[in-house]
């Protein structure tokens, strides 16, 4: 009789333990799916005020176009270039952003982890376009306006600075954007390790 008891006892605390781990379980894969669900909203949020900042740098740059147009064929070439330069970035970016707008945690991960995958290969692409191609056109251009409107050594300096600045504010950004890609990535392995183990 007593050994009947302990093998019931035993079963019922073997199945409180398995309530507890798969409630355990539960509860980390709610966090993680959290956790990827900010990030990825973060990103959204940062990607559509950049696209936002690029629309915007357009008529501002076509102003300022304006008031000193035809003075210098330089001049004139670079604001024109500035111009196209933002508008073919927001459409970039607004291409971009469609792959991360399609991540969706209630769907499969599978699904989630090819879409972070082609937001990431798509971003590297044009980080890549803009340090290689783009922005030493855009450099050199500059340089090429200051020698030709005879700029004094305050410009120069202005210039400098603000190449320093572009320089150091986007690896900060392009650092932080891979933390957030790898946390992400990281969370949606996770979770199929979870789901895989249920």
């Amino acid at each position: 009789m007593e050994l009947e008891e302990l093998k019931n006892t035993w079963k019922l605390l073997d199945s409180k333990l398995e309530e507890d781990k798969s409630l355990k379980e539960s509860i980390i894969l709610e966090m993680i799916h959290t956790k990827a669900d900010k990030l990825v909203n973060k990103m959204i949020n940062w990607d559509i005020a950049g696209v936002v900042i690029l629309i915007l740098l357009v008529p501002s740059i076509l102003y300022t176009y304006s008031l000193f147009k035809g003075k210098s064929l330089m001049w004139d070439s670079y604001m024109i270039y500035s111009a196209a330069l933002s508008l073919m970035f927001s459409f970039v970016g607004m291409y971009n952003l469609r792959a991360l707008m399609k991540i969706d945690l209630a769907k499969k991960v599978s699904e989630n982890i090819y879409y972070i995958n082609k937001y990431n290969i798509l971003t590297k692409r044009t980080k890549n376009t803009l340090i290689f191609v783009l922005g030493p056109i855009y450099v050199i251009g500059a340089i090429m306006m200051y020698i030709e409107l005879k700029a004094n050594i305050y410009l120069w300096i202005f210039m400098g600075c603000m190449l320093l600045l572009a320089i150091f504010t986007s690896y900060g950004f392009y650092k932080k954007y891979s933390k957030n890609i790898t946390s992400i990535l990281r969370s949606l392995n996770e979770i199929k390790e979870l789901e895989e183990k249920e």
